[in-house]
């Protein structure tokens, strides 16, 4: 009878490289043996507060979101985060993260497209009421124009600023989903050692760096920056992998958007040149 090889043992839900060498009295959550030092209890169990401050049940909900956006500014919870856990937290924290983060941009956005309309509309006016007589009859008609273009322009941008800020929620669910299993199989081929929920729970607390979306003019470039050292951070620790490899697991699908983005480009102009032949 041929038996089965044994399973290798599971590795401790605080660390991702070190085999569990024991199992939580209180809770059964898998430990290391320096985490199971303390009584064979882990933190929780020994009524330490939740080194998530998100899944602390004993805080409240702004206090536990603020806590968790403070401990990732100061890189706090990706050393102590367990990669154990659920995964419905994390995905919350990433969808309130992120709706935070879209409704402050779409304010911004829906203010400065109040003052550039202003500015053109003010500008295209005057010669919408009088075109210079010199000027041929077509563009004099498309000055005539111009005020109602500029109208419709505002308006389908500011329909298409809500619509994207009611799916923000929804959006950010996908996403994080989406970036969890392509980013994991990623990590598994670069020699990661880490779960699946571990590499969700990073992605999902990474996209706290959203909410810097909320600071004017600038909220647009910081949030995917510091979403990419988050994300490195996480990854590097929840599957045992050098910095440049989590970096690459955290960035690996920048070419591919550059790629499609340039064959799209590439097509849009064979179109045209097709066109005007």
């Amino acid at each position: 009878m041929v038996t089965a090889p044994p399973l290798p043992p599971p590795p401790c839900a605080a660390h991702a490289k070190v085999e569990a060498a024991a199992a939580c009295s209180g809770c059964g959550l898998f430990l290391c043996a320096p985490c199971s030092a303390h009584g064979g209890r882990c933190g929780r169990c020994r009524g330490e507060p939740h080194p998530v401050p998100w899944e602390d049940a004993g805080r409240g909900r702004v206090d536990r979101f603020l806590g968790t956006l403070g401990a990732l500014a100061r890189d706090r919870l990706f050393p102590a985060a367990p990669w154990t856990g659920g995964l419905a937290a994390p995905l919350r924290f990433a969808v309130v993260a992120a709706t935070v983060g879209a409704v402050f941009a779409a304010l911004w956005g829906l203010l400065g497209g109040v003052a550039v309309h202003a500015l053109l509309r003010a500008a295209v006016e005057p010669l919408a009421a009088s075109p210079p007589r010199e000027l041929d009859p077509a563009v004099r008609d498309a000055l005539r124009l111009a005020p109602r273009l500029l109208d419709d322009l505002h308006l389908a941008t500011v329909r298409m600023t809500l619509l994207a800020t009611l799916l923000a929620p929804l959006s950010a669910l996908v996403e994080v989903l989406v970036a969890s299993a392509l980013g994991h199989a990623v990590a598994r081929a670069l020699g990661g050692h880490g779960s699946f929920e571990a590499t969700l729970r990073v992605t999902a607390y990474a996209a706290g760096a959203k909410v810097l979306q909320a600071l004017p003019g600038v909220g647009g470039t910081l949030a995917p920056l510091a979403g990419v050292v988050l994300l490195t951070a996480g990854v590097r620790r929840a599957h045992g992998l050098s910095t440049l490899r989590a970096f690459v697991v955290a960035v690996w699908w920048v070419p591919l958007v550059v790629l499609l983005a340039c064959l799209f480009v590439a097509l849009v102009v064979g179109q045209v040149a097709t066109h005007l032949r």
